[in-house]
């Protein structure tokens, strides 16, 4: 039988034997193992505790890595065609603790473009080194044609 009359009936009989004396000099209150006890119940609760707080500073800086990493892939989308040139191959580098890799291909989609540009199919990897899960980004680049310029 579980609910809240069960526990009420068990605090209630707790706090009965403790408020009546129960040894021969007429004394109430705890005695030494009780006391003990109770510190031992004390003590593993504040560890529980203590050990969700570790577990949450990790997930913490696991997810400021994996931000970093994303920033850093959505970084590289925006300086495609500026700093990084839309040509099928890929580039591997490193900014800070990132790792990145850009990967262009030619698109089989066929879109309505000028004829003098071309589609791209874009990969952007992105891998924090210290840890965190890495990061991928897709995106579409459009280039202008050889010989075009």
């Amino acid at each position: 039988m579980t609910g809240p009359g069960l526990l009420s009936r068990v605090f209630h009989r707790a706090s009965k034997r403790i408020s009546q004396p129960n040894r021969r000099d007429g004394a109430s209150g705890m005695t030494l193992i009780e006391a003990l006890a109770a510190f031992i119940i004390a003590t593993a609760a504040l560890l529980a505790v203590f050990e969700g707080f570790q577990a949450a500073s990790g997930v913490q800086e696991r997810t400021k890595r994996i931000a970093s990493a994303i920033v850093a892939a959505q970084s590289a989308v925006d300086r495609l065609g500026v700093d990084i040139p839309v040509q099928s191959g890929a580039r591997r580098w490193r900014e800070g603790r990132i790792e990145l890799q850009v990967t262009l291909t030619p698109s089989d989609q066929r879109r309505a473009l000028d004829g003098d540009a071309l589609l791209f199919d874009a990969l952007i990897e992105a891998q924090h080194l210290d840890g965190g899960a890495p990061v991928s980004l897709r995106t579409l680049a459009i280039s202008a044609a050889e010989g075009a310029e």
